[in-house]
């Protein structure tokens, strides 16, 4: 019993960690921005609301045409 309750709370341990580690884009990339806008904007309209959890991206290459 005792050994299933040390192994639950290690697990929560972890997965706390994980969820609070910062994330980071790759260099060369920026959030896109269109897309999210685009995204709320249809969720709004059907009563919906969305979370993002990692934001799309593109390269920031394709911003400079």
């Amino acid at each position: 019993m005792l050994k299933r309750l040390l192994l639950c709370i290690a697990v929560c341990a972890t997965l706390a960690a994980c969820a609070g580690a910062p994330q980071t884009r790759p260099s060369g990339t920026q959030i896109d921005v269109q897309k999210v806008a685009t995204v709320n904007q249809w969720a709004e309209t059907k009563g919906a609301r969305v979370i993002w959890v990692r934001y799309p991206t593109q390269d920031a290459a394709q911003n400079t045409q």
